[in-house]
């Protein structure tokens, strides 16, 4: 088992194709042999990506009032979740969030707001936009957007902008999507992306594992984000968060998530790999861990609805590994 692991890692850093057989053999590894995939999958990160963790925030500069589906979001219309929901703040109060981030040790900020998306012809898309220029003028941060659906009109204006790079997560696999978004396609999501990568930015986009999704799904997710050759990919690990259609799931553990992560390291080498979401609630003391394999972390003291833990500690423990 030992010895299939390291020779499927060698295949990789040769540059070479795994077969079905074999990715789905990554993510059925019986946890004994957790620590060979995880030295693996480092391998293969120090190979293409190199050892350094980098760090983003977020802020929700617009909560709730979706009028999208997501079975997975306590923003969504489909949630009756309990949570403190608003429109656009003000620039300030985003610009104050900005300012922590970086005093925090980000590197990247996103702002981030709810709803299907802009045509770039809004006034609040114009607020947005000023608020980009505010920070760049007022930071040293690469600020990145989490607008939803953008058309080619909005993303030329948030180039002009500086905004260097979008992120417009997948979600997940094209197969598994109709079981969790009905109010928009998955092609729509699609042609965000191809927009965003035919004008010259950068594209962050991701997943979210743990919404019941099976191996073939997160296979075909690694080969749709390989094939749209994005920049920097997201592994978010679900919350379920009671009020939303996926609230009683009952969470993966964390050496399944340690499992996948490692698995996906193997299917993306040379991605940048930013483990989000579900990071703390998920991985909890076995976080340090995932450091081995991904690139980045989200850090900050919130995501969108839910928590993530004192900024001190992620840096602490970067530190401690001397990823930096």
């Amino acid at each position: 088992m030992r010895e299939k692991i390291h020779k499927l890692a060698d295949k990789v850093m040769n540059h070479e194709t795994l077969n079905p057989d074999e990715k789905r053999f990554l993510f059925s590894v019986p946890n004994e042999y957790i620590l060979d995939l995880i030295s693996a999958a480092y391998k293969i990160k120090l190979k293409f990506r190199g050892q350094r963790i980098s760090t983003c925030s977020i802020v929700s500069a617009k909560t709730g009032f979706c009028s999208e589906d997501c079975a997975f979001c306590a923003q969504s219309i489909r949630s009756t979740s309990k949570i403190q929901r608003h429109s656009l703040i003000h620039p300030e109060e985003i610009l104050e969030a900005a300012i922590d981030a970086e005093e925090s040790g980000a590197e990247r900020f996103s702002i981030v707001t709810s709803g299907r998306g802009y045509s770039g012809e809004e006034k609040e898309f114009e607020r947005i936009l000023d608020v980009v220029k505010l920070i760049l003028d007022n930071t040293n941060l690469n600020v990145d957007v989490s607008l939803g659906s953008l058309s080619r009109k909005a993303v030329e204006k948030l180039a002009k902008a500086g905004v260097k790079r979008i992120h417009h997560n997948i979600e997940t696999s094209k197969s598994y999507f109709k079981n969790i978004v009905s109010t928009h396609s998955f092609d729509e999501k699609i042609e965000t992306i191809k927009t965003i990568k035919e004008l010259g930015l950068e594209v962050c986009s991701g997943f979210i594992i743990g919404m019941g999704e099976d191996v073939e799904d997160r296979i075909e997710i690694a080969e749709i984000l390989n094939s749209l050759n994005v920049d920097s990919v997201p592994i978010n690990i679900l919350i379920p968060i009671k009020g939303t259609p996926l609230g009683n799931l009952v969470p993966i553990t964390p050496l399944e998530a340690l499992k996948n992560i490692a698995a996906f390291r193997f299917l993306m080498p040379d991605k940048e790999l930013r483990l989000c979401g579900g990071r703390v609630q998920n991985l909890r003391d076995l976080q340090i861990l995932s450091l081995f394999i991904v690139d980045g972390i989200l850090i900050g003291r919130k995501a969108l609805t839910t928590g993530i833990r004192d900024p001190e500690l992620d840096i602490t423990m970067i530190k401690d590994l001397e990823f930096y």
